[in-house]
C-alpha cells in the first residue's frame, strides 16, 4: 500500500507532463522540430551560450526546406 506522499509524487508527475499536440506533417519541416528539439537539449545540458543560441535559431528560422524529392525518400517504407 503506497503512503501519501507516493500518491502525491504519482499525481505531481502525472500532471507535470507536457501536453502533446496534432501536428499536421504537410506544411511542418520536421528537420526545423528536430534541430529545436537537440538546441533546447543543449541549453539545458549547458553546451550552448546564449550567443551560440541566438545564432542557431536564426539559421534554423532561416533554413531551406528539402526538396520534394528528397522528402519523399526519407519516408518510412512499410
Amino acid at each position: 500500500m503506497e503512503n501519501n506522499q507516493e500518491r502525491a509524487m504519482k499525481l505531481a508527475t502525472a500532471r507535470d507532463y507536457a501536453r502533446a499536440e496534432f501536428i499536421p506533417i504537410k506544411g511542418t519541416q520536421l528537420s526545423r522540430v528536430v534541430d529545436v528539439n537537440q538546441l533546447s537539449r543543449d541549453v539545458v545540458n549547458g553546451r550552448c551560450t546564449l550567443d551560440e543560441l541566438e545564432k542557431r535559431l536564426y539559421g534554423i528560422r532561416h533554413s531551406k526546406a528539402k526538396p520534394a524529392w528528397e522528402r519523399i525518400i526519407s519516408l518510412p517504407c512499410s
